[in-house]
């Protein structure tokens, strides 16, 4: 026997769907730390013959996509991902909060984060268009997807090439309707998986990484499609953001939080306008979050 890697292509029960050299293949896990999460790399043991493959080893993550379960506990829902993906439109109001949240979590990550206005037929209130300006001013890629306008979806389907991708946002944004449009067979494959495993079956929380027909990868999972990312300590929030971290050594304190400190320069920047007051307040109402769940 020898040892073999492979890539998780999805965790259900006590089972792992993996890709190795081509070949999928539904193989056990010992119990180990971590535990083994979508797109995980791990070394298999076994033969596939008179000794099954089971996973022995997590191999070292670039990058975790967390979540926060009932319990506010932190939890990994998939690993070496290269970009967060947030989808707003219209309707549902779009929760800029969230958005800042997943802006955060993508900088602490070192991971890229693309903003999606999706259902762009219908038209932005002139505060959310303000909000949308706001990302492109910072950096922050903004692309404009409609289903009916089959070009809108080839710029997002440039974009994700070559990288690990995960959609998210609210409940309703047409996630689902990007990636069936991304991968045209996602539901029908989902479905074997669950139909082949009594565990798959049941779960509500399957994580899935598929080849995306033009290159790259993209993972749907419920358990992120509208997670909340958990929330860094008070002091390292602000560095969430990088329009406040850039003004820190401006302040007259050097632990600044930006609230009530005399000669702060974060506050003086808002008021001037070289801040983005709903950025701020994103910034205080995350801070205020954390103080109320001890982060």
């Amino acid at each position: 026997m020898s040892d073999t890697r492979a890539r998780v292509l999805a965790f259900y029960g006590q089972q792992l769907l993996v890709e190795c050299a081509g070949t999928v293949r539904t193989v056990g896990a010992r119990r180990i730390k971590p535990t083994p999460v979508c797109n995980d790399d791990v070394i298999l043991s076994g033969d596939g013959d008179q000794h099954p493959f089971v996973v022995t080893e997590v191999l070292p993550r670039r990058s975790e996509l967390k979540r926060v379960t009932a319990r506010g506990q932190a939890e990994v829902v998939c690993a070496n991902i290269d970009q967060i993906v947030a989808v707003v439109a219209a309707k549902p109001q779009p929760d800029w909060t969230l958005i800042d949240r997943y802006c955060a979590a993508a900088e602490f990550e070192s991971l890229r984060c693309v903003i999606v206005h999706n259902k762009a037929d219908l038209p932005l209130s002139p505060a959310d268009a303000a909000a949308l300006a706001d990302y492109q001013r910072l950096g922050i890629e903004v692309l404009t997807t409609s289903t009916p306008q089959p070009q809108s979806i080839e710029a997002l389907q440039r974009r994700l090439e070559g990288q690990v991708s995960v959609l998210v946002g609210q409940s309703g944004v047409g996630k689902s309707t990007l990636t069936n449009r991304l991968i045209p067979d996602a539901d029908q494959r989902t479905q074997a998986l669950s139909i082949g495993s009594a565990e798959g079956k049941h779960t509500t929380t399957l994580s899935m990484r598929y080849h995306l027909p033009s290159g790259g990868e993209l993972i749907d999972s419920p358990g992120v499609r509208d997670y909340a990312p958990p929330l860094p300590s008070q002091a390292q929030l602000q560095f969430g953001f990088t329009d406040i971290a850039g003004l820190l050594g401006d302040c007259q304190f050097n632990d600044c939080r930006h609230l009530k400190e005399p000669r702060c320069a974060v506050k003086r920047a808002v008021e001037t306008g070289a801040l983005s007051a709903r950025r701020y307040h994103s910034y205080v109402e995350l801070l205020r979050l954390g103080e109320r769940f001890g982060a």
